[in-house]
């Protein structure tokens, strides 16, 4: 008899060359899989109409703090919704359209947890495309039942989870992604990482896969590095407003845009000189709406809080370029970017949330893990924050993130295998139309010799 591998997607496109490979990868488990999709139940539940109205009258929906939180079935769905909520632009800008997508969302989340209550019975593990996402509410229902749970996303390539074994049942959706200290990997000496960061804050483009079509600004960055920056308190990285909200946890901040608000208005009242970063790719064409929107959004910010204490740099500007203008005594600060770890290798002190793309095991910044525990990191002098520069923590981590040979860009790594066999890939159209390497496939044999790769290099967590 035939045991599942179900999947949040339809088993076509780039998705195929996936699925295919964590079926063959699966089959080391089972003898017989066959690949299904999840789908929508066509009829609201009972259940599901008792929990709607009983979520509207306590008016948890309404309060995004208790939205997050909202149990369905003994499964959290409020934190999903909302993060696949606020991936729409609009939102921001119109509180009628935030609530009735929110509202819209929840409805569409708690009908997924009945649909996959009712698949689980019958699978042998699950393929999720984005676990941040509404599809990440999935992972709650298969590892409850103990299946194997299949994913990738940054910093990670294809991994999966055995959700048999005990240890593993602690890990959330929000974990498989995040580089741990479970993962053995060889330990490269302190030198070798400290020149790997010389040479991505030296040269990002061609030591970071993801930044190298990132374009930055020759003549008018003249503007923002002539200045005298060395007074400045604080430098904020931006991140997207509309991309992976919540996909490391919740922090007390349902989306970046309220992160960044909250930063720049309790810094003013505090007096504070504050730059704010904005991230190169919001002007990247190859990134096509999403960078777009994200860039109005930084606009709106700009013109809203801008003034001689609180600078907004918004032109596609290198890393190296502020950290070289600004003082050692400048705080950085990240909700969870790769940025900080850059200031720390040559000793900046920072900040960023515990919820971020590595576990809560490796301490390597000043955390905060709630809205309370922000404020007081805020609050401190440079003197009282800790510099993690030297720390054990802060180089096993560098090691996990840089050379993990199945993340992005190392050799195990699953777009590696595909362009080892095609050769041509056209990685300015793939960023942005991610199917179109399909196109550079010859035929069935070589696509049957990639699966097959990409199925013996899915990284155990």
């Amino acid at each position: 008899m035939y045991k599942y591998l179900i999947s949040t997607v339809e088993n076509k496109k780039i998705y195929k060359v996936l699925l295919e490979a964590c079926k063959i990868n699966l089959e080391y488990k089972f003898s017989k899989i066959q690949i299904r999709s999840l789908r929508y139940k066509k009829k609201i539940s009972y259940k599901l109409i008792i929990f709607f109205i009983n979520s509207l009258l306590s008016l948890k929906i309404f309060n995004l703090q208790k939205y997050v939180k909202l149990n369905y079935r003994g499964f959290n769905v409020g934190i999903y919704s909302a993060s696949f909520t606020f991936k729409d632009y609009k939102v921001f800008f119109n509180i009628y359209k935030k609530y009735f997508f929110l509202i819209k969302n929840l409805l569409i989340a708690c009908n997924q947890i009945d649909k996959s209550l009712e698949m689980v019975k019958n699978s042998a593990g699950l393929y999720v495309d984005h676990v941040g996402y509404l599809s990440g509410i999935h992972i709650q229902i298969f590892a409850s039942q103990k299946k194997i749970v299949y994913c990738h996303g940054y910093p990670r390539g294809m991994c999966y989870v055995d959700y048999s074994i005990a240890k593993n049942q602690k890990l959330s959706a929000y974990d498989i992604l995040k580089i741990n200290s479970r993962n053995n990997l060889k330990i490269l000496s302190r030198s070798k990482i400290i020149d790997k960061y010389h040479k991505i804050i030296n040269f990002p483009k061609k030591n970071l896969k993801w930044m190298k079509y990132t374009k930055y600004s020759k003549g008018s960055k003249n503007k923002i590095i002539n200045q005298n920056l060395k007074s400045f308190d604080y430098l904020i990285y931006a991140h997207s407003y509309i991309d992976g909200q919540l996909f490391y946890g919740y922090d007390g901040f349902v989306n970046l845009f309220d992160w960044l608000e909250f930063t720049i208005k309790f810094l003013k009242k505090r007096n504070k000189k504050i730059l704010i970063k904005s991230h190169p790719n919001f002007y990247n064409k190859l990134f096509g709406k999403d960078a777009e929107l994200d860039k109005k959004i930084f606009t709106k910010h700009k013109k809203k809080y801008e003034d001689k204490n609180t600078i907004f740099i918004n032109i596609p500007l290198e890393n190296k370029k502020i950290l070289e203008k600004i003082s050692k005594k400048t705080i950085l600060i990240s909700h969870h970017g790769t940025a900080i770890l850059e200031g720390t290798s040559i000793g900046f002190k920072t900040i960023c949330s515990k919820f971020t793309l590595w576990s809560q095991d490796f301490k390597i910044s000043n955390q905060w893990h709630n809205i309370n525990s922000y404020e007081k990191l805020l609050e401190k002098n440079h003197k009282d924050l800790i510099s993690y520069k030297n720390s054990k923590d802060f180089y096993q981590l560098s090691n996990k993130l840089f050379f993990n040979p199945y993340a992005l860009g190392g050799k195990k790594n699953w777009i590696s295998i595909i362009e080892k066999y095609t050769k041509k890939v056209d990685w300015k159209k793939v960023l942005n139309q991610p199917d179109t390497i399909l196109n550079q496939i010859k035929n069935n044999r070589q696509f049957n010799k990639i699966v097959k790769s990409i199925s013996r290099n899915i990284e155990k967590i």
